[in-house]
């Protein structure tokens, strides 16, 4: 009890927070996860899930995103409204724009393709770590070397860094300079790390195209979702991106 408020803790966060003037704050404390969800279906007795890498409560007239903070008003057992609750936003992809940041890496895209089709997708797991010790890459963990968005314990400007020394060798170099970082696309591509690493064209297709949106997140066009509703947002994993371009503009 703090300030004759009643918090339930779920470990070392405060989840459920029951207020004198019959309110309660919600807050996941940064665990987005089903043991929290449970939690709080636990001590209110109402809904409450993951969807869409968020909690969902389910315990008002409509579904409610919990984006890390929602305060209900009771309104009897188990009943209750939102009073206070974040703002969520999807993402939708701005065609033209994507199209304009394809073509800027056109020729690698070709190049790599071709090599991928050459090699039937198979490169060796130790031509990799070589080509990429040529770049000057440390290789001592996947976390620390792939192009990908969804390293989770990677903060996002350092990944846009590395993608950013990426994008420079492919939009800026030439052919003959090209082979070590297709590597380092394949590598990306794939989550592989026996002795061969396998990965097709529709793959490094996709890690090209999530690195320019990273990049670029104007490529994206942010709507905001009415309450209640929840839909899915295909683009989650570049908010960090698109947070962080955001903070810098500020």
């Amino acid at each position: 009890m703090r300030d004759q408020d009643v918090a339930c803790l779920c470990y070392n966060t405060d989840v459920v927070t029951f207020h004198p003037d019959n309110t309660i704050t919600i807050r996941d404390g940064g665990y987005t996860t089903q043991t929290t969800a449970n939690f709080i279906k636990d001590v209110l007795r109402i809904g409450a899930g993951i969807k869409d890498h968020d909690i969902v409560l389910f315990g008002g007239s409509t579904p409610t995103r919990l984006m890390s903070k929602v305060k209900l008003q009771a309104e009897g057992y188990a009943r209750y409204t939102v009073i206070e609750s974040g703002t969520h936003y999807t993402h939708k992809l701005r065609r033209k724009r994507m199209t304009e940041l394809r073509k800027s890496v056109a020729p690698f895209m070709q190049y790599a393709r071709g090599a991928v089709k050459l090699r039937e997708g198979v490169f060796e797991a130790d031509e990799v770590r070589a080509g990429m010790e040529e770049l000057g890459i440390d290789v001592l963990s996947f976390a620390q070397i792939s192009l990908g968005t969804n390293i989770w314990n990677v903060q996002a400007s350092e990944r846009r860094e590395r993608m950013r020394k990426f994008y420079k060798l492919v939009s800026e170099g030439d052919a003959e300079n090209w082979y070590n970082p297709l590597l380092w696309l394949t590598r990306s591509a794939t989550t592989s790390s026996f002795s061969k690493i396998r990965v097709t064209t529709q793959g490094i297709t996709q890690a090209m195209d999530d690195l320019l949106i990273a990049l670029h997140p104007d490529a994206l066009e942010s709507i905001e979702t009415p309450r209640g509703t929840i839909k899915v947002d295909r683009y989650a994993r570049f908010v960090p991106f698109v947070e962080l371009a955001n903070k810098e503009k500020a």
